[in-house]
């Protein structure tokens, strides 16, 4: 089942390579006219929303059919979304695209449910999401500027049809189905109690995240930073999540993921209050956020280990790219409409609450203890 694997994988990184051009693509957007600097924040929040309620219908939609169907509907809806013509308001077009990429992205998440390794497969899966998008964010600023985004988004389309139609044909119809022992088809299997905490702390430790990554160019400015060097440091962080998803890979067969991510989460806790608390002048600030790019992206497979650790049955795992959408759709939006406008140090110091608060979560769950139940039913992993 590798070729599954393989090609959700693609499928999941193609519906959500729009947050790479998301910067450029906005920009056009605001240079037409199309919508006011003040919004972008609201458009981005309600686009990232909508590609984790795709996420989530797809799951649903892949146990009721099958995930072939998920991967046409989804299609459909991306070409729909992205090909409205610009007198449709952008408030409704990008949502709508969302919610198609948001399907094909649901592809990974039943992938990622039914990978024997969860940490390693969803490393693998951040690194191939982060340099796809990397690549592609490259390409276009390499082309040369472009007056319509319209361009922009028939290039994804054409992308996505293509990629769908070359990989789809590669994913098991098993795939998002759940059995029991004695290998008959069972309905879906409902997250447990322990999952859905673990679905919360996950939503929250990338929304936090998010939002201190989000910020931080501006931050960095406001800290006295000449854009330029700004932007080197921004690049210097990009790479510390590659190395990150590098090592998350690497050390991904160790347990008790709970106590990892919070041991973790306290070293990126300690580099950003370090950049706030000393500053970023000098190399330390490099290393600091060297270590906050490093240690964000070292968690986040972790999170998603953490949600099968939490509910042995796997019911949970498919929703890991709904949640952590989720997280990353409203704390973004919410601290930076609430804090910004005061002080930006404040948008960091938020995020770093919303992390800490995403452990006190997963020290719940691990007090809990979550118990086993019947295992008779569940999600299979591929052998």
């Amino acid at each position: 089942m590798t070729r599954t694997l393989g090609a959700c994988v693609g499928l999941g990184s193609i519906g959500l390579l729009i947050l790479g051009v998301q910067p450029l693509l906005y920009s056009i957007y605001v240079r037409n006219g199309l919508i006011s600097e003040e919004q972008l924040g609201l458009l981005a929040a309600f686009e990232i929303a909508a590609i984790a309620l795709g996420s989530a219908a797809g799951v649903r939609i892949a146990s009721a059919l099958s995930v072939k169907w998920v991967g046409v509907i989804g299609l459909v809806i991306f070409a729909i979304g992205n090909l409205l013509p610009e007198t449709i308001p952008i408030m409704l077009a990008r949502p709508l695209a969302g919610l198609g990429g948001g399907l094909l992205a649901s592809l990974a998440a039943l992938a990622v449910a039914a990978a024997v390794n969860v940490n390693r497969f969803t490393a693998i899966y951040l690194f191939v999401q982060a340099a796809s998008q990397y690549a592609v964010l490259q390409w276009f600023s390499g082309v040369g500027a472009y007056e319509s985004a319209f361009d922009i988004q028939v290039v994804f389309v054409i992308v996505a049809l293509v990629a769908v139609s070359i990989l789809l044909p590669f994913v098991s119809n098993t795939l998002g189905q759940t059995y029991s022992s004695d290998g008959t088809a069972t309905e879906a299997v409902a997250p447990s109690r322990t999952g859905y905490l673990a679905l919360v702390a996950a939503g929250l430790f990338l929304g936090g995240s998010i939002c201190i990554w989000a910020y931080l160019g501006v931050w960095l400015e406001f800290s006295g930073i000449a854009p330029g060097k700004a932007a080197q440091m921004l690049a210097v962080c990009l790479a510390g999540q590659m190395v990150g998803t590098v090592l998350a890979g690497v050390f991904s067969k160790s347990s008790k993921f709970g106590s990892r991510i919070i041991a973790s989460s306290l070293v990126l806790i300690f580099a950003v209050s370090g950049m706030l608390w000393i500053g970023v002048e000098d190399l330390s600030g490099w290393l600091l956020v060297i270590l906050f790019g490093l240690s964000w992206q070292f968690i986040v497979p972790a999170t998603t280990a953490l949600i099968e650790e939490a509910d042995p049955a796997r019911g949970a795992l498919p929703y890991s790219t709904a949640a952590n959408l989720t997280g990353a759709a409203i704390f973004p939006a919410v601290l930076g409409y609430s804090f910004a406008a005061q002080n930006m140090d404040h948008v960091l110091v938020a995020g770093m609450v919303v992390i800490f608060a995403s452990l006190v979560v997963i020290i719940a769950i691990m007090v809990i203890k979550p118990r086993n139940g019947d295992q008779s039913v569940g999600r299979v992993p591929f052998q």
